[in-house]
């Protein structure tokens, strides 16, 4: 073996050694490693340390593997009403249609409003809404913090009060 192939991997399917570069072997070996741990964290892998080179992420085919925390949608479970599974009792958040329409009429509501704003607060409305900070947003307007929390604020009370009948 050679000193750029000093390393190895199991290759299980045909049982036999690969030798593999360093850079190859940490590659292949890191999204196992992160598979295996997730695996041993909840329970269903019992793989050993000295045995963590035989993991190619086939659980169920692996002799280390348990049913650890896992909860099978499919499970059966007794009630009054006779056997059920664990599915049939999650409730459907699904929107009904009226509830539909009211968001819509409360989005179509607010886009209204929010191109009434001057564009100073709608510069401020789009940054906050890109996921920035107020203290991020204060800075790419140029302005202090303390004024720019005023500014939102007055600009959140303002938005609430003419869509209320929305919220």
């Amino acid at each position: 073996m050679s000193k750029e192939t000093k390393y190895q991997i199991y290759i299980k399917s045909e049982k036999r050694w690969e030798p593999v570069t360093e850079e190859f072997h940490k590659e292949y070996f890191r999204e196992i490693d992160t598979f295996r741990h997730k695996q041993q964290r909840n329970g269903c892998c019992t793989c050993t340390r000295s045995k963590w080179w035989l993991c190619n992420m086939n659980c169920e085919e692996c002799e280390f593997h348990r049913a650890g925390n896992q909860l099978s949608l499919e499970s059966e479970m007794e009630n009054d009403e006779g056997g059920t599974s664990f599915a049939d009792t999650i409730p459907d958040e699904a929107l009904d249609v009226e509830e539909a329409i009211m968001l819509i009429d409360a989005i179509d509501a607010l886009h209204e409003e929010l191109s009434r704003l001057d564009p100073e607060s709608r510069r401020i409305c789009q940054l906050i809404m890109d996921g920035k900070t107020e203290r991020r947003t204060a800075q790419i307007l140029g302005i202090p913090r303390s004024t720019f929390k005023r500014h939102w604020d007055k600009l959140k009370a303002d938005l609430y009060e003419k869509l209320r009948d929305y919220i």
